[in-house]
């Protein structure tokens, strides 16, 4: 869960439940860091993989517990203001602070913490999941880091969505989402990505695949031109950031399993030592297999025939990602420059003439 549904999150705060997060003496639990480890190492091992320069920026996170958030890794320039205050633990040779708890356990999210860009979220409770869908789940959170930190704030600004101010345009942006018209538009899209993931690596013959290809693409101009004439070019412009951000940050974290799966089987990758005693610890060959995995079916259905929602973009936007991936792979060199979408990156291959009079 990101910024993108905050606000729901934030209206009902969950109920206290038994965590792996602050121990009596209200610290970390030995567990809990096991499992900061690892999300730190499917980052430094998998993510540099799929982004270049990931681990290098700081992973900061706000772990937030029943009455406490811990700020972990926070940068060595950072120094902490009234409200938080250092404690005794340290993580990866940095010092740990807390303060009081301000956000409901619940979250899922990113945003800055005290002017650092940081990920947001629940204290793990064995519970409700496995450790590594956890730690997973903080890696997408800290790819909006990643975007943070490659000024995510100036690029967005060159969209001119007058109407919503960065960084709440996500909650506060009146997209038509209900417009069946647009539901039909991103049903279509989803479809057309879908077919182009699932077949277009098994077709024998490179026009097979550049048909499914145009397919996608033309699905895409579709809805364009669908949003544009019924609500104009700034709604398309909000499709182009929330694909840009939301989709390709479940794109990354969907890449990172597999690769730690990848890996694994290989003998290329291992857990921290003791996570694997952990409540509910699974391999990621498994966690693949049986979780990962679903979001490429969630492409397919981003959004019913009738409806979508703000969640669905993040499909799309995941859609859009492996096809760039197949037809453009050098994409990511330029992702994080300013005034460069996704469909910008599509239309290089599919339209370049198009491409080079923009």
């Amino acid at each position: 869960m990101c910024l993108a549904v905050l606000v729901s999150t934030l209206a009902a705060s969950a109920p206290a439940r038994a965590a792996a997060g602050a121990t009596a003496d209200d610290e970390i639990s030995a567990e809990q860091l096991l499992v900061l480890r690892e999300a730190f190492a499917l980052v430094s091992v998998a993510g540099t993989q799929v982004w270049q320069g990931w681990a290098s920026i700081p992973l900061t996170v706000l772990l937030v517990d029943d009455d406490l958030e811990f700020l972990v890794n926070a940068p060595p320039s950072w120094r902490p203001s009234g409200e938080f205050s250092e404690t005794d633990q340290s993580f990866l040779g940095r010092p740990i602070y807390r303060r009081a708890r301000t956000l409901p356990p619940a979250l899922r999210a990113s945003f800055p913490i005290e002017g650092v860009p940081a990920a947001i979220t629940g204290a793990w409770r064995p519970a409700e999941e496995s450790p590594n869908e956890w730690a997973l789940t903080l890696v997408h959170e800290w790819f909006h880091v990643l975007q943070m930190n490659r000024d995510e704030a100036t690029k967005v600004r060159g969209l001119s969505l007058g109407r919503a101010a960065y960084p709440s345009l996500q909650l506060d942006y009146p997209f038509a989402y209900g417009d069946k018209d647009i539901g039909h538009a991103i049903h279509l899209l989803g479809q057309a990505l879908y077919d182009f993931w699932t077949r277009s690596r098994t077709l024998p013959r490179a026009v097979q695949r550049t048909f499914l290809a145009e397919t996608s693409w033309a699905a895409l101009q579709n809805f364009k031109t669908i949003v544009t004439l019924k609500y104009g070019e700034e709604s398309y412009s909000y499709f182009r950031y929330q694909t840009w951000k939301e989709g390709v940050a479940r794109y990354s974290q969907v890449r990172v399993s597999l690769l730690a799966a990848d890996m694994e089987n290989r003998g290329q990758f291992r857990p921290v030592p003791g996570f694997g005693t952990l409540q509910g610890n699974m391999s990621y060959p498994r966690v693949w297999e049986e979780v990962m995995r679903t979001h490429f079916w969630m492409i397919r259905s981003s959004t019913s025939m009738g409806a979508g929602d703000p969640t669905s973009f993040y499909g799309i936007g995941h859609g859009l990602a492996e096809l760039l991936d197949a037809i453009h792979p050098t994409w990511k060199d330029t992702y994080f420059e300013p005034g460069v979408w996704l469909d910008d990156l599509i239309e290089e291959v599919m339209d370049p003439e198009a491409a080079e009079e923009r």
